[in-house]
């Protein structure tokens, strides 16, 4: 999901991510909807890997 391999993903990729059925079947709906609230509550313009990993 982050194909230049920067390390981050803009909120609004990662949203579509989130509705991806391989994301789905990969992540656990918990987590996806801690990741679903941070997205909604942005202060960044991107998500980072570590932000994603310490949910």
């Amino acid at each position: 999901y982050d194909p230049e391999g920067f390390g981050e993903i803009p909120w609004d990729d990662f949203l579509e991510v989130l509705s991806n059925p391989e994301f789905i079947a990969e992540v656990d709906a918990h987590k996806r909807d801690i990741l679903l609230e941070r997205a909604q509550e942005r202060t960044t313009t991107a998500i980072t890997f570590q932000d994603f990993v310490n949910v």
